[in-house]
Order: C-alpha cells, then sequence, then structure tokens
C-alpha cells in the first residue's frame, strides 16, 4: 500500500468512525500520580442514560423497543457526527485529571511517547491522553472505543439476534466482524497498531449496551407506562472497564514496519516501567482477570495466526531483545 492511499485511508478513518484519538502510550505516565476520575465519569454516564430516558418518555414510549432506547444511551456518548464526545470530555474536563494535562500540546505530547518516529500516519490524530478510572490506568481512547465501536458491535448484534441467532451467538458473529475492522481500516492493516486494550473496550461497550435492556436484572425497566432506571441495578464503570485496558499492562501488537521505528524507545520505556516500584504496587492492585468471550476469540482466531510477533508476549525477552533487532 502505498504512503499516499495510507495517508487517505486513515484520514478517511479519523473522519468516518470519529474516532478523537487512534493510540496511547501508557508506560510514560506509570511514574505519575494521577486521581481517579471514576466518579466523574460514572456521573457522564449516569447524565446520558437519563438524557436517553427523557426522550423515550416524552413521546408514546410504550411504542419504543428497549433496545432503541439502549441505542440512544450510546448515541449519547458518541455526540453527533460520531465524534467520541466522552473521550472529548475526557479530555477537556477540568474534572478529569489525566497525564499529559491540558498544558501540553497534543504535538508535544506526541514528541514525548514512543511513537515519536512513528511515520505520518499516526500523526493524524491526537494521541489518547492516560486517565485513572478505580485505580486502573488507560487512555481515553478507551471510553471511544467503549462507546463509538461498542455502539457498532450492538447494531451487529442486534442485526444477528433478528436474524434468528441466540444471544451467545449474535455476542460472538458482532465480536468476529469488530475483529475484522479492527485488523484492518481501524487498526493494524494500515495505521500498524492491534490494540488488545481497544478489542476489550469495544466488547465491553457492546455488553454495556446489552446489559441496558437484556438479562435477569436490567439497568433500564419498563413500568407503568415508562422507561425508568431499575433501581436494583445502578450502572458502575468497574463493570466494564478492567486492566486489559492498560495498555502498558496489556500489550498490542505492532506492525514490523511501525515496531522498526518506535522499538529503541518503546524499549527503554518499558524496560524502566516493568520493575518500577509504583507500577508494580498498582498493577498488584488490579483485579483479577477470568477469561471471557472476547479473550477466546482472540486465542482463536488471532493469537494462533503467525504473521504476529509473538515475542511481544513474552516480557522478559522482548525486554532484553527489542533494541537488537
Amino acid at each position: 500500500m502505498s504512503l499516499n492511499k495510507s495517508f487517505f485511508l486513515v484520514l478517511l478513518m479519523t473522519l468516518a468512525t470519529g474516532a478523537h484519538a487512534l493510540e496511547t502510550d501508557q508506560f510514560i505516565a506509570t511514574r505519575i500520580v494521577i486521581k481517579d476520575s471514576s466518579d466523574v465519569i460514572n456521573q457522564y454516564f449516569d447524565r446520558q442514560i437519563d438524557l436517553a430516558l427523557d426522550s423515550a418518555n416524552s413521546k408514546h414510549p410504550e411504542k419504543i423497543k428497549c433496545s432503541a432506547v439502549a441505542d440512544k444511551v450510546m448515541n449519547n456518548l458518541v455526540g453527533r457526527f460520531s465524534i467520541s464526545k466522552i473521550s472529548m470530555f475526557a479530555k477537556k474536563s477540568p474534572e478529569v485529571d489525566k497525564f499529559p494535562d491540558s498544558s501540553v500540546s497534543d504535538r508535544q505530547y506526541f514528541k514525548m511517547t514512543f511513537y515519536e518516529k512513528a511515520d505520518v500516519l499516526l500523526k493524524i490524530a491526537p494521541l489518547a491522553r492516560t486517565i485513572n478510572l478505580n485505580g486502573i490506568y488507560m487512555g481515553t481512547d478507551k471510553l471511544g472505543h467503549f462507546a463509538l465501536i461498542g455502539r457498532n458491535y450492538y447494531h451487529n448484534y442486534l442485526s444477528y439476534k433478528k436474524d434468528g441467532l441466540t444471544s451467545d451467538e449474535a455476542m460472538t458473529k458482532a465480536i468476529l466482524k469488530g475483529f475484522a475492522t479492527e485488523r484492518g481500516l481501524l487498526g493494524y492493516a494500515v495505521g500498524g497498531v492491534l490494540s488488545f486494550g481497544d478489542l476489550e473496550a469495544n466488547y465491553e461497550g457492546m455488553k454495556f449496551a446489552i446489559d441496558l435492556c437484556e438479562g435477569e436484572n436490567p439497568y433500564l425497566v419498563f413500568k407503568d407506562g415508562r422507561f425508568e432506571k431499575n433501581q436494583n441495578n445502578s450502572f458502575n464503570l468497574k463493570t466494564y472497564f478492567n486492566p486489559r485496558m492498560d495498555e502498558s499492562f496489556h500489550f498490542s501488537f505492532w506492525r514490523p514496519g511501525l515496531y522498526k521505528r518506535v522499538k529503541e524507545k518503546l524499549a527503554k520505556e518499558y524496560c524502566e516501567t516493568k520493575n518500577d516500584p509504583m507500577f508494580l504496587e498498582r498493577i498488584s492492585k488490579y483485579p483479577a482477570l477470568v477469561e471471557n468471550l472476547n479473550d477466546r476469540l482472540i486465542k482463536k482466531t488471532i493469537l494462533s495466526v503467525e504473521k504476529f510477533d509473538r515475542s511481544l508476549e513474552d516480557v522478559e525477552k522482548f525486554c532484553g531483545n527489542a533494541l537488537n533487532k
């Protein structure tokens, strides 16, 4: 693929998906104390749910499917023109602590990261800054993936269910379709990065949308002719945002050409991080991960493909060999 064609595709991707930030560098934030913004983001979610309920209840709510209300919640998180409203809120709000803060320009931040020597394709959209949600460090881009791509997954899930598939079958097909997109236009094939943290955020966004209306204890119920919040089950982001979204804890894959450009600084950042007391203390408090459907499908359809460099899974080998590749 020529550089001009790649540039055009990434530009189109940025405009079409509303990706406010394409990538992130969590390593440079490992020694920074970032205040937990869980309460602020939880309140943001609650406001968007309330707005969706007000809209649904304003005209003939009895004629509206709950899935349409769930879709409205996701649309509220995404915003108009599919511009990742929630990640922009996290980046700009003074209530959300982040690194680097807003006094550092996107250009300055880019030069701070291991992507500094990446080609022009990764300079089109600003890098995501690191925030703290319930003690877990992650890029603001994870909020965007949760809302925007999670909404896309949800649309596909509903479509597959309409075709007669079970919920589990529909979820699986929606995830696999998302993988194809992430490995193509949205990630590895063009931008050069396959982020497992992004894949997790996509999946969790779909799960949230499903949980709004489905299951034994959904977040929304229809009662006395109106949609309302289920008083027995309140949203809390810790249900969905987890350590897989910390890319200093849960590695990505980089395309060989990009990897050659970033490996020297990436290796330095990583090798300084892996034994850092602040980093080790923080991840020691991360909740244990239980394998989910997304993990199983990643193993089956992505990690089994030989073209991905599995040396990045072996952190000691990566740390020792990265500068010699």
